[in-house]
């Protein structure tokens, strides 16, 4: 067997490190877009990007949709705008040195948009609330991507186009893939917000994202008097002290505790005043009577606790004074 000399060796290093060398510069040729995925009737940036040449020196052609829109020696970065959506324009870029054809590339620009709803699916507010019931600490929220992507004039079905669903830049695996529009997700304890955003993909390689930001709520306690005749005053809160002279109901709303669709036995309250446990507490609501002559003040105290949901607890006093002497 004949072994190799050291020089055969050198020389065949030498070999490997060049061709891989051509071979970076050669991939490293390219048009940088920005943003990446742009969307419909947005700046975009054009930029060449090259280590096989030197872009300030080279005389570039900037051509879109057969109409040269930019020439001249270093014109290395284009500003356009796209189109609605579905309006596709061809990018023809190419750079001489001299007589020397050193870049030809084509890009499409071929904006797509998606657009992303969401919703707390347990959050609990009052009948006829006219707010949007927000979520709290680490509650269970829905999200659903609509994109609206068109193709060759035809609108692509949404049914026929892949999500990848990222939260915190983190991917969210087992929520992406061909068809999966929607994300249900509990929102992460440890964060003061939760962006969530998607990338959108039809067959056709087109790509649309979009990303919202959600931040979970304080859940907000807060009593309401609750009216023989006329019912809860919604339109009245109660803060800190109630002051009475007769006999009262008063209603407990925990705004964003997570409530629907959760077990009775995973959540946990408890009610008391001035320090005596009450019990036979129905539907967050309390009927007391204060005796005939007299007055003062005492204190009830409620703790309401989600078991199921990491830090979703409310602790909340408030002041009762009553006056029934005549």
């Amino acid at each position: 067997m004949i072994k190799p000399t050291g020089k055969k060796i050198i020389f065949s290093l030498f070999i490997f490190i060049f061709l891989n060398s051509f071979s970076f510069a050669q991939l490293t040729d390219t048009i940088e877009v920005s943003p990446e995925n742009p969307g419909a009737f947005q700046d975009v940036t054009l930029t060449i990007r090259s280590y096989a040449f030197d872009v300030d020196t080279v005389s570039i052609t900037w051509d879109i949709n057969n109409k040269v829109v930019l020439s001249g020696v270093g014109e290395k970065k284009l500003l356009t705008k796209t189109g609605g959506v579905g309006l596709q324009k061809i990018v023809h870029v190419i750079a001489m040195k001299g007589s020397q054809k050193v870049f030809d590339q084509v890009i499409s620009l071929n904006p797509q948009s998606v657009d992303l709803i969401w919703e707390s699916k347990e959050s609990y507010v009052p009948p006829f609330y006219e707010g949007k019931a927000l979520p709290g600490e680490s509650s269970l929220v829905s999200v659903v991507a609509l994109p609206n992507f068109i193709y060759n004039g035809k609108t692509v079905d949404p049914k026929t186009i892949s999500y990848a669903w990222y939260l915190n830049d983190e991917i969210i695996k087992d929520a992406s893939g061909f068809n999966k529009q929607n994300l249900i997700m509990n929102l992460d304890y440890l964060s003061e917000k939760n962006i969530i955003r998607v990338a959108a993909r039809d067959q056709n390689g087109n790509i649309a994202e979009k990303e919202i930001v959600i931040a979970p709520e304080q859940i907000d306690p807060v009593f309401y008097l609750n009216d023989p005749l006329f019912g809860i005053d919604l339109n009245r809160a109660i803060q800190d002290r109630f002051e009475t002279n007769k006999e009262f109901t008063l209603n407990f709303v925990p705004y964003y505790l997570s409530t629907k669709n959760i077990p009775d036995d995973q959540i946990k309250s408890s009610w008391s005043l001035d320090g005596l446990p009450l019990t036979n507490i129905k539907n967050n609501s309390i009927s007391l009577k204060p005796l005939a002559d007299s007055y003062g003040s005492k204190v009830l105290r409620i703790n309401i606790e989600n078991t199921s949901r990491i830090l979703q607890e409310i602790k909340t006093s408030l002041e009762i004074i009553f006056d029934t002497r005549k």
